[in-house]
């Protein structure tokens, strides 16, 4: 009898294991299942839809996460429908409209990966809901992907925006038609769309107001409206980034003699500044800031007018100039004790330099030999260069003393040393790239390091080797563009116009350079 008794007990104890769904034993296997939808009222790819709820059932616990970043519904609805449970677990997800539908339309619910199981989070993944208000339901669709050539950074959270027989000049400020988002990867897919010719833009809708914000979100454009009849191939986007609207901000003054304007756009404003001698002043700009530096002599003592001028905005300012403590003059140097030899040993200066004593600058080899240099000096751009020769292996310190640099306000600089070794020649490496250019394109190739700002450019007219020597032992990736315009440089896309960015081709592999070696890549541009 203890037999039978313990075969008795066994069997429901496994039979209750195998079948539950609500978590695992210690020590078991997790969960990897997620949840299933069995049943939805109204059902999934309803037609003649006339409800205000829709009930969705689940196989087992659900909870929803990241609804606000997850959640699609196609055509967008002006008053968003109350979703419940917004908050802890159920089995059942409740949708109730506040607004009413479009007519003869159908309507796309996407949940995105907003559902999981409660026990181990397994994402559902995408659960649309489908119905129409017609008698049918609109089967046609568009995808593709998304793609940015300017960011190494992966895409994600794309909008993609369609407009039913839409003015050009509207599109990207208003609530589109029909809309998707590729979420966590760079494919989109637009679903039961009816037949009608569209726009279609990628829109990255940082605030999600359906509309593009200039300078702030990227996007992409189709140049052409798209037919939808049939089954349409795939369709991809480029996406780029304009600069901001011209924008000029009123002067500031910070500090004793300066003003500083910032502004906003693509362009450098052209200063008129009336009320003091022409001798009185200067104009400077840091590299990569979008501010304009004043400098004064001397205080003026009256108002002065400042008159700026970019593109055809216009702005005019009156300032009085205080009495302020001014800034002492500073001096450092760009390079991190390494001179490259590809490299300028650049020294900038917080304040525009306007005299250098030479008598007052050595420049030692190995600490102990004097050898020739020149300076120069570039005041507007806060910057000075200590062009001389250089050998391998060596160290060179740039030694001043005090007064050595006076600026524009009439400061000295403190007695101070700079100093950068160069390395032995093998401690470089050197890419070669043949690149076939048959049909002799303008190309722009640029060099880019890995993980940083840095690169350097070159420029083709036809098929041509191109040499970069002297490259640090790192990662590389080759970008080219296609200089469309013969100008030397980048040209961005204008959506106002309807004017795509000029084409870039991103080489595939990344190279990886090594000390006292070559690479040799073929590259085939059409």
């Amino acid at each position: 009898m203890k037999k039978i008794f313990f075969y008795i007990t066994l069997i429901p104890v496994l039979n209750t294991i195998s079948c539950a769904r609500i978590g695992s034993p210690n020590g078991g296997s997790k969960d990897s299942i997620p949840p299933v939808m069995v049943i939805a009222k109204p059902a999934n790819k309803t037609t003649s839809f006339k409800k205000d709820k829709i009930v969705i059932s689940f196989d087992e616990y659900i909870k929803i996460q990241k609804l606000n970043t997850q959640l699609i519904i196609s055509p967008p609805i002006e008053k968003r429908p109350i979703i419940k449970p917004q908050k802890g677990v159920s089995k059942k997800i409740s949708i109730q409209f506040l607004d009413s539908l479009k007519a003869n339309t159908t309507y796309t619910i996407n949940f995105g990966n907003s559902i999981v199981d409660n026990n181990e989070g397994n994402e559902l993944g995408k659960l649309s809901y489908v119905f129409s208000t017609g008698p049918k339901l609109d089967l046609l669709s568009v995808m593709g992907n998304i793609t940015d050539p300017l960011s190494n950074k992966q895409i994600e959270n794309i909008s993609v925006f369609a407009y039913k027989n839409a003015n050009d000049t509207l599109i990207g400020n208003y609530i589109p038609d029909y809309l998707t988002n590729t979420l966590k990867s760079n494919h989109y897919i637009l679903e039961n769309l009816a037949e009608a010719d569209y726009k279609i833009i990628a829109l990255e809708d940082k605030n999600n107001n359906y509309k593009y914000d200039k300078g702030i979100e990227r996007i992409a454009f189709l140049s052409r409206s798209i037919k939808l009849s049939s089954k349409t191939d795939s369709i991809n986007f480029t996406l780029f980034k304009e600069p901001k609207n011209f924008k000029i901000y009123k002067p500031k003054q910070t500090k004793g003699n300066q003003l500083i304007l910032g502004y906003e756009g693509n362009s450098v404003p052209k200063l008129k500044i009336e009320g003091t001698d022409k001798n009185n002043y200067l104009i400077s700009q840091k590299e990569n800031k979008d501010s304009l530096y004043i400098w004064f002599k001397k205080i003026p003592l009256d108002s002065i007018q400042i008159t700026a001028k970019l593109d055809t905005l216009v702005k005019k300012y009156t300032l009085k100039l205080r009495e302020l403590e001014k800034d002492t003059m500073l001096i450092s140097s760009t390079l991190n004790n390494i001179l490259h030899p590809n490299d300028s040993l650049i020294l900038i200066t917080n304040i525009p330099v306007n005299y250098i004593n030479l008598d007052s600058i050595q420049l030692l080899e190995n600490d102990s030999i004097a050898i020739p240099f020149k300076i120069i000096s570039q005041p507007t751009k806060h910057k000075l260069y200590a062009n001389f020769e250089r050998q391998i292996n060596k160290t060179y310190t740039l030694k001043f003393k005090k007064a050595a640099f006076t600026d524009f306000l009439t400061n000295n600089n403190t007695a101070k040393k700079i100093q950068v070794s160069t390395l032995d020649t093998e401690e470089y490496g050197e890419l070669v790239l043949n690149i076939q250019n048959p049909l002799n394109h303008n190309l722009i190739i640029e060099l880019l390091e890995k993980n940083s700002s840095n690169k350097i450019t070159r420029y083709i007219t036809k098929s041509s080797i191109v040499n970069f020597k002297y490259l640090e032992a790192k990662l590389y990736n080759v970008r080219i563009i296609k200089d469309l315009n013969k100008n030397n440089k980048f040209d961005n896309g204008v959506f106002l116009q309807k004017t795509q960015p000029e084409p870039i081709i991103n080489y595939s592999k990344t190279l990886k350079i090594r000390a006292n070696s070559e690479i040799n890549e073929n590259i085939s541009i059409n």
